[in-house]
């Protein structure tokens, strides 16, 4: 920033050489912008790009889910329920990593509301950036800290939760809907029930729409905006 000269200073007004210099500096400062490529987002209309690692919406592939519970057994606030049933054999297709998946998942809540956001329950792809994928060590480090072993729970970058009530915030990942994942849970014996939450009384829930087939892992890319939705 250019000072004003010293006889400005002692008289205290400021000369026409100083309003033109501070003018033309201002100019320079703006036409330099101008120049620049636009950073300004239109939000809502133009979502950002969150940055990998972004602990936002969790979301569950359901067809990878093999009922193995250890996302909800690590959970420190216990914001996750399953519920599954013993499927026939050779019912149910293997995950793509190729685990078993004897148990049929009909009921998978997650309470974003009591959750903390501690990336404990996630699976591989919470730990490798996409363009470290291919890493030996990084997989080796994922393989070792990630809880799922199917990678079928992990953060995707929707990050608006804003509601009115705390009930819009409980999500519904299961294939059934409420009444049916009922039925079906009282439609098999009791041996051939499993569930995070024994003996708890059943609680009604908010189905969101949210995409719960085929949606990308975290790790091959963010969901685009407008599939992620509200």
């Amino acid at each position: 920033m250019n000072k004003p000269s010293a006889e400005s200073q002692q008289s205290g007004d400021v000369s026409l050489t100083d309003f033109v210099r501070s003018t033309l500096t201002g100019m320079k400062a703006t036409l330099h912008e101008a120049m620049n490529a636009e950073v300004t987002e239109n939000y809502p209309e133009q979502q950002p790009q969150l940055p990998w690692g972004t602990k936002a919406q969790l979301y569950v592939d359901i067809l990878e889910c093999i009922s193995c519970f250890k996302c909800a057994n690590i959970c420190p606030t216990d914001c996750i329920r399953i519920d599954a049933v013993r499927a026939p054999a050779a019912t149910l297709a293997d995950s793509s990593d190729g685990h078993k998946r004897m148990f049929e998942v009909v009921r998978f809540d997650i309470d974003m509301a009591q959750c903390c956001y501690c990336g404990l329950c996630t699976g591989r792809s919470s730990y490798v950036p996409a363009d470290r994928k291919d890493d030996p060590a990084a997989l080796a480090f994922a393989d070792k800290t990630a809880v799922c072993p199917t990678d079928c729970i992990n953060f995707y970058p929707r990050f608006e939760n804003g509601t009115e009530a705390a009930g819009n915030m409980l999500y519904h990942f299961s294939n059934y809907s409420f009444e049916e994942a009922v039925q079906r849970w009282n439609a098999v014996p009791v041996n051939m029930r499993r569930t995070t939450h024994a003996g708890a009384p059943e609680r009604d829930y908010v189905c969101a729409d949210i995409p719960a087939v085929d949606a990308p892992k975290r790790a091959d890319g963010d969901i685009p905006a407008e599939d992620a939705k509200t």
